[in-house]
């Protein structure tokens, strides 16, 4: 961050640029002189956590952040922005380009272009270019025009200015692979074949590494592909071990996977050579044993598990088998073979599924669909605090029990509307069908809630949230719970359910920035006064009027990741005042709260 600021003293301040529509040539430039730093002094590889810090926090989170460097991390989010749709011209007037997408598109693909663009002329050349560029452009208005003019004129080369054109008004795409090797026996030493593909019209320098089974590496550059394949020919005096095509990540290709040959695979988290996330694919076979005792703590039963996992980009699956034990006997009690599946698309379709299926016969299976459909396209540099979006998940889940069947199917659609007031609108229907040899029970539940997030004073904010819902259908399967919502000692359950809060939050304290093993840092503490009112019913009669009511405070700590993924934890205290239950007492709860992000963001501005 440090460095991509001050690389603005020589792009966006040094150097005047269009912010409006050009503004690549302030942030992409500055992406670029940054992280060329931050290689330089730290390498290629491991570079975004400090490895000289003595923290004990530094080999932890190196083992469970799967993206270690700042290449990584750039390609992955243009892949993202890719698979959403926002792919678009870097160069593009704001209020023409995608809201949801355009920081992505101008630091993240920017920064890619010009990589792209040094992989054509050689990264000298290209250092050259961009010193001139500053010497001729300081301290006035530079355009496109004179980047692009400067190029051709320092390099030498009459094609580079079309070439630089196309990755930055054009929106091309590139997927480069190496399909197979050919390796034949000579008198003399081996004779390699490399077979390379590309899809997509975009065209980007070829450079290829080669490792051979006597350890040695070689890298060769083959200028620009421009065809849709070509073999490579490759004479050694040891046979080819491994391939890899734009082994630095150099340009815009945004599959990674095939990248190499063979295909690189991380088995139990133990990859070859710190390969990327982003070119590998993981495997694990994971073991669990879980026990259960008694009050004495005495071993009662055992639950053994085995699973073979596999880890994609955008999916991930398991298969496994588990069995239980009675501790006495040690004879088997149950087993189960088991099975889950999930996908993500992009951000607007995901799936998942999983399956258990135990000795006895019975057997349960789910699967969920998540889709979120804006309104109109978020175009514009006010789009985000515009922003309507609709979203529907669907749950679907079979099981098998003795000789009933029980078919649930959850509809939820929430409706959000991020302007200055902050509102979520949502309703959930959830239809059950359990089937028996001799009858059949249906039962529909109907909840709809808002939620309501009102700047009342600066820094003060008003919430209010409601809820009623109520169950159809037979009494076995119908049956609301507001425990999902009222924090009360006793959750009740019925037919019908209201459900009310108002909340009135405030800062504590603001801008502490105290930071824990370098993990996480807490940012602000607010304080919250809220009251409840609510309750199920049995007796339609009954509602609104037997309601119970709590008040209560709530202290939210607002952290922030090292990644940057916002946090908030809270510790509060709610109080029954009236209608509750002779045995019911205060309660005191901990727990992490992620709904009020979008608007605390969109309030305080972190």
């Amino acid at each position: 961050l440090v460095a991509h600021e001050t690389a603005h003293l020589w792009w966006g301040i040094g150097v005047g640029v269009d912010f409006w529509s050009e503004n690549y040539l302030s942030e992409a430039l500055a992406e670029y002189s940054s992280k060329t730093l931050i290689e330089e002094r730290y390498g290629l590889k491991k570079n975004i956590l400090n490895y000289r810090l003595k923290d004990i926090i530094v080999p932890i989170l190196d083992n469970i952040l799967p993206i270690k460097s700042l290449r990584d991390y750039t390609l992955y989010e243009y892949i993202l922005n890719l698979r959403n749709g926002y792919d678009e011209p870097i160069e593009l007037p704001m209020n023409e380009s995608t809201a949801n997408g355009y920081t992505t598109k101008i630091y993240d693909k920017g920064y890619l272009a010009l990589k792209t663009i040094e992989g054509r002329v050689g990264k000298d050349a290209f250092m050259n270019a961009l010193k001139r560029f500053h010497t001729l452009c300081a301290h006035h208005l530079a355009l496109s025009e004179n980047f692009f003019s400067t190029l051709s004129s320092v390099t030498h080369e009459k094609e580079i200015e079309k070439y630089a054109r196309d990755w930055i008004f054009g929106v091309d795409i590139v997927d480069l692979s190496v399909n197979g090797v050919k390796i034949e026996k000579k008198k003399d030493g081996f004779e390699n074949e490399i077979f390379i593909s590309k899809r997509g019209d975009g065209i980007v320098p070829l450079v290829v590494e080669y490792r051979f089974r006597n350890n040695e590496e070689i890298r060769r550059s083959y200028g620009s592909l421009t065809s849709s394949s070509t073999t490579l020919t490759l004479s050694s005096t040891s046979p080819l071990d491994a391939v890899s095509v734009d082994p630095d990540f150099d340009t815009l290709d945004f599959n990674r996977f095939n990248n190499n040959y063979p295909r690189k695979i991380e088995i139990n988290g133990l990859p070859q050579d710190n390969s990327s996330p982003l070119e590998t694919y993981s495997l694990a076979v994971i073991p669990y044993l879980y026990v259960e005792t008694d009050d004495d703590l005495k071993p009662t039963a055992y639950d053994a598990s085995i699973f073979l996992a596999g880890k994609g980009l955008f999916h991930t699956w398991a298969i496994g088998y588990s069995s239980s034990y009675s501790s006495s006997t040690m004879e088997e009690v149950n087993s189960s073979a088991l099975a889950s599946f999930s996908f993500i698309l992009n951000d607007y379709f995901g799936a998942s599924a999983s399956f258990e299926y135990p000795k006895s016969g019975d057997f349960r299976a789910n699967l969920k669909l998540n889709m979120a459909m804006p309104e109109k396209r978020d175009i514009g540099d006010n789009a985000i605090t515009l922003l309507k979006t609709n979203s529907i998940s669907l749950d679907y889940s079979l099981s098998k029990e003795a000789s009933s069947f029980l078919n649930t199917l959850s509809i939820n659609y929430v409706r959000n509307e991020f302007q200055t007031l902050g509102l979520v609108s949502w309703i959930n229907l959830i239809g059950r069908l359990k089937m028996y040899s001799d009858k059949t029970e249906r039962s529909v539940d109907i909840l709809q809630g808002n939620n309501l997030m009102y700047q009342l004073f600066p820094k003060i904010t008003v919430n209010l949230k409601d809820i009623i819902g109520t169950s159809i259908g037979d009494t076995t399967l119908s049956s609301i719970s507001l425990s999902d919502y009222m924090k009360a000692y006793v959750k009740p359950t019925g037919k019908y359910l209201g459900y009310f809060r108002a909340n009135l939050m405030m800062p504590l304290m603001k801008n502490v920035d105290t930071r824990f093993f370098n993990l996480v840092s807490l940012r602000d503490i607010n304080l919250s006064f809220f009251t409840e009112l609510g309750d199920a019913w049995n007796d339609a009669n009954d509602f609104p009027y037997n309601a119970r009511i709590s008040v209560g405070n709530e202290i939210g700590f607002f952290l922030r990741t090292m990644g940057g993924m916002p946090l908030v934890a809270n510790i509060g205290y709610s109080c029954p005042v009236y209608n509750y239950q002779t045995n019911e007492h205060p309660i005191i709860y901990i727990g992490f709260d992620l709904e009020p992000l979008t608007t605390y963001s969109m309030l305080y501005g972190n």
